[in-house]
């Protein structure tokens, strides 16, 4: 009887360990996906940044061009 009970608790607190696994990597994949997307901004963000950037040094160059000395 008592290998039956401790065989039982085993089996028990097993079956119990697996579906908090399961969630734990559920939650670990929404995590990682949601830092992906934080990853992904951040490099749209720097893109657009310098595309800015190049923009308005490039326009700072036609302001300052003088198309006297063309001529």
């Amino acid at each position: 009887m008592k290998k039956l009970l401790s065989l039982l608790s085993v089996l028990t607190i097993s079956g119990t360990a697996v579906p908090t696994t399961v969630a734990a990597s559920s939650y670990q994949q929404k995590e990682n996906n949601l830092e992906n997307l934080i990853i992904r901004n951040k490099r749209q963000n720097n893109k657009q940044n310098i595309t800015l950037e190049f923009h308005r040094l490039l326009l700072l160059q036609v302001e300052s061009f003088d198309l006297q000395e063309l001529c």
